[in-house]
């Protein structure tokens, strides 16, 4: 076992030998409750599965439908993460195509929302599990995944084999990194990598991680974009003043302060569309919109 617990085996395991070591383990689980061995991080999310009600065994099986494909797409092309979806097709793409995994864009729900790789290999996994767009893969709607446990413990996670908590997901693996919101810190949703049972590697759960970071870094410089161009459209309103003025995300995150200093990075909470509020100091103060509430 590797002593990364969230990395299910390491480049010197024989995936054979591992696969039913795991087996034998969630056979333990499934019949008596207890589990010894295996990775703390798996092991938790087979009690919360199995505390959400999910049934772990049964040839028939698919993953619950949070909403139909064209609901799907409609919340893909208004989601954050589509705007970086080429910069994650060129993280995995070429190592995906390479090693027979799916790129899967899952939201903060575990709902997935694109999935792209071999046709062959996406016809399986829908057929398979209800591996598509729309289909919910929380931990309390398909039980232990790597998407769904990613979500749970907010940790990239490798889920390879018997250590899925659903018997029939048990022949594929895979590896999933959770992405945040750069403005809030609010999961935005995973950026995953699934595959067949035969096509796991250590080196999945890097490029996941890689991947989710290099969005992230772009999510903040588009963030630190929109902000510049916040403070040249503003900057009148709030430089000059008798009164302290400042620019204020709607968020409420601080864009620029009073030249004479004010709120000195304070995060505030802005009331929907704009009205008084109490600073940190116990100070009031009024949020007025600008620019169709696009900063205050």
């Amino acid at each position: 076992m590797p002593r990364n617990p969230w990395l299910a085996i390491d480049a010197g395991t024989p995936p054979d030998l591992r696969a039913r070591e795991v087996r034998r383990e969630w056979e333990r689980f499934v019949g008596e409750g207890v589990v010894n061995g295996l990775r703390a991080p798996v092991v938790d999310s087979w009690r919360r599965s199995r505390d959400a009600g999910v049934a772990p065994a049964g040839r028939w099986w698919s993953a619950p439908v949070a909403a139909e494909r064209d609901e799907a797409f409609a919340r893909w092309e208004g989601h954050p993460l589509r705007d970086a979806a080429p910069l994650i097709r060129d993280c995995l793409a070429g190592v995906a195509d390479e090693s027979e995994h799916l790129i899967v864009l899952s939201d903060a729900a575990g709902v997935l929302l694109q999935l792209e790789g071999n046709a062959r290999l996406r016809s399986l996994a829908a057929d398979w599990m209800n591996f598509t767009e729309g289909a919910l893969w929380s931990e309390d709607g398909s039980g232990t995944n790597a998407i769904g446990t990613a979500l749970a413990a907010d940790h990239a996670v490798q889920i390879f084999a018997g250590e899925h908590f659903v018997e029939v997901v048990q022949a594929w693996t895979c590896s999933a990194a959770p992405v945040h919101d750069p403005d809030t810190g609010e999961l935005l949703g995973v950026i995953d990598l699934t595959g067949l049972e035969k096509t796991v590697h250590p080196h999945s759960l890097a490029l996941a991680v890689t991947t989710a970071r290099a969005v992230e870094g772009h999510l903040r410089d588009r963030l630190h974009e929109r902000d510049n161009r916040l403070r040249a459209r503003y900057a009148r309103r709030i430089t000059g003043q008798a009164g302290r003025r400042a620019l204020v995300a709607p968020t409420g995150r601080l864009v620029a302060d009073d030249s004479r200093g004010w709120l000195r990075g304070a995060r505030l909470d802005v009331p929907p569309g704009g009205g008084e509020l109490v600073l940190p100091s116990g100070e009031r103060a009024v949020a007025e919109p600008v620019g169709h509430e696009e900063a205050y």
